[in-house]
């Protein structure tokens, strides 16, 4: 059986996001690169991914995400220029996770003011663990102090 190259194009592309990702981390975690580096270093990635994405992939199993990366090319490797920005949207899907499983447990909403109000909580929920405060008092905060003095976690 003959190798055909055009099956080592979707290998050479994980290849190439994956050491892309691993020098953001580098960069942007670690702090061990030098900006000379990691911008020769980006340019070398960027070159690489040009590079595979001249070479047409119509006609093979990778066709549309070839036509994909094509046509968000100046996207795939943007969190390398900025380092604030993340590599995937692991952050993103895991802050969503909590909502499909309420959604699947409860097979959905009877009403779109229900989903509505869950979805309001929820980004309270969120953002006040994201802030690393008690989310009982990000409650607090926007409904105002609690009716019961038991609840209440405020210093007298």
């Amino acid at each position: 059986m003959e190798h055909d190259p055009k099956l080592d194009w979707p290998v050479e592309m994980q290849e190439l996001f994956r050491e892309a990702i691993h020098l953001w981390r580098r960069f942007a975690i670690e702090g061990e690169m030098t900006v000379d580096g990691d911008l020769r270093r980006v340019t070398e990635l960027e070159t690489r991914l040009d590079d595979l994405l001249a070479e047409d992939q119509t006609g093979t199993v990778a066709q549309n995400l070839y036509k994909r990366y094509v046509k968000h090319r100046d996207q795939l490797l943007f969190f390398l220029r900025h380092p604030g920005v993340q590599p995937t949207n692991n952050a993103c899907e895991s802050a969503l996770r909590p909502s499909v499983i309420h959604r699947k447990v409860t097979n959905g909403f009877r009403s779109e003011g229900g989903a509505k109000a869950y979805a309001a909580l929820a980004t309270v929920i969120a953002t006040a663990k994201r802030q690393g405060r008690l989310v009982f008092d990000g409650l607090v905060e926007l409904m105002g102090k609690p009716v019961l003095p038991f609840l209440d976690t405020s210093d007298p």
